[in-house]
């Protein structure tokens, strides 16, 4: 939790990171305005670069919903000195609007083109993400209980229209090279995405947000949480998971004590592996932290965390939590992170294309 650092020695020093990040930010911005100006105007509403704008726009609007609600103890302490939090709910009611509309427009930006699009253009290339996003709504419905939750069910639908709009454009970008210069599909593309970085690495950039998206509508829309008292060979049952307490150790450190609670985990009547979630006790700060143990599943995209507790009879409390979807979060940090340095990475085709373009626009201006 972000409050967390705000009561201990990091604090300040994140403090200063975001102070720096956000003034520093600001000036260049301010610093560079007649250069990041554009020439034109937006000729239609219905175009990349509209479609662009909003999409900036919902990504402010996210920003500063969460730089509010974080910031915002601090806030009620100055002017009443009583500090309030704001809890999940109140981020939820906000975000989850911004997040769902981020998603579609990620899809529909792409597949526009520049300054105008006539209809008979975008019903061509919208055919395809429409269907797949009809498809997947009625499925999740259907199958999955996604009908009641309203919110969950549009960004499955929105995300799987934005993945096939990106998809959709790789692929046409492919065959249009190919055409030409012949060769495979996944040369082609890789060759047109060398010539044009920004454009497709900003392609993978989308992708991660929308997996971002995913991962966490599914992990908090759908998680299975379960909590029980449990005996030495006591079992719970989470989900798919079958979970057997097999007893505590304890073990003495130079700070004080650690508890490992002893847990099997089985899935499908199969052993999976031992969880050993558990508290470390420091007697100095006389403080308990706790130690929670956390099983993923890259092939599934699905974690299991076991948060333990004890009372003062030494009897042992866990707390099972399956989270589906969730590693997806950590998939998209490096899609992100992989975009970001395909859109980056310096091209000198490209930086004279750059040059010469900034040149005629210099030129015009003067003239």
């Amino acid at each position: 939790s972000i409050h967390a650092f705000g009561a201990s020695t990091v604090g300040a020093p994140i403090l200063v990171l975001i102070a720096v990040v956000l003034i520093g930010s600001t000036a260049l911005i301010v610093s560079r305005l007649d250069d990041l100006r554009s020439e034109k105007r937006i000729d239609s509403l219905f175009s990349r670069e509209s479609i662009f704008l909003v999409n900036n726009f919902l990504l402010v609007a996210l920003c500063a919903v969460i730089f509010w609600g974080t910031m915002f103890p601090l806030i009620s302490e100055l002017f009443t000195g009583n500090k309030a939090s704001l809890a999940a709910p109140w981020f939820d009611q906000y975000t989850t609007p911004l997040a769902v509309l981020l998603v579609l427009f990620t899809g529909i930006g792409p597949l526009l083109a520049w300054r105008r699009v006539t209809w008979e253009s975008a019903r061509r290339v919208f055919v395809g993400p429409i269907a797949v996003a009809l498809a997947v709504g009625i499925g999740s419905a259907l199958l999955f209980d996604t009908g009641r939750r309203p919110w969950a069910l549009l960004l499955f639908a929105f995300a799987s229209f934005a993945l096939t709009a990106l998809a959709q454009e790789l692929w046409r970008g492919g065959a249009a090279r190919r055409e030409l210069a012949g060769g495979s599909i996944p040369g082609a593309i890789l060759a047109v995405a060398a010539r044009n970085r920004r454009r497709y690495g900003g392609y993978v950039v989308h992708a991660a947000i929308v997996l971002l998206a995913i991962g966490i509508t599914g992990s908090n829309a759908y998680q299975t949480v379960r909590e029980q008292r449990l005996a030495v060979g006591q079992a719970m049952q989470v989900g798919a998971y079958t979970l057997v307490y097999q007893g505590s150790e304890r073990k003495n450190t130079p700070q004080g004590f650690e508890v490992r609670g002893n847990v099997d985990v089985y899935k499908g009547g199969r052993f999976v592996e031992r969880l050993r979630p558990g508290k470390n006790h420091y007697v100095r700060e006389q403080q308990d932290s706790t130690e929670m143990a956390i099983r993923s599943d890259m092939l599934t995209g699905e974690d299991l965390d076991l948060v333990p507790d004890y009372d003062r009879n030494g009897n042992f409390y866990l707390k099972a939590l399956v989270k589906p979807l969730v590693n997806l979060i950590w998939i998209a940090g490096v899609v992100f992170f992989a975009g970001s340095l395909i859109a980056l990475w310096p091209d000198a085709r490209e930086q004279r294309r750059l040059a010469e373009r900034y040149a005629r626009g210099r030129a015009l201006v003067e003239a």
